[in-house]
């Protein structure tokens, strides 16, 4: 893989890392919600919630590297793009 030299580059990166921690996030949570088992809920739970610590931190490095440039908005729906033919499920 080749280096990121641009900061700007390094921070899209991280910020789209961002809002991939925050979906996994979102499905291990929701994972838990579903499953009776307790040693796995707890599981799914603790994995979830590092996720979310992971995209707070990830956010906060990105928005710390690019003060001045602004994130597109479209970002999260450029990574999200359901394809024709494709499906997103969880379970």
């Amino acid at each position: 893989m080749a280096k990121i030299k641009q900061e700007s580059d390094v921070a899209d990166f991280l910020y789209c890392a961002c809002i991939l921690e925050e979906r996994a996030y979102l499905l291990y949570k929701n994972l838990a919600d579903k499953v009776d088992l307790p040693l796995i809920n707890s599981l799914l739970l603790h994995i979830a919630y590092d996720s979310q610590k992971h995209s707070v931190i990830l956010k906060g490095i990105s928005k710390s590297i690019a003060k001045a440039k602004k994130i597109p908005k479209n970002r999260e729906k450029e990574l999200f793009l359901v394809h024709p033919g494709r499906q997103l499920s969880i379970l």
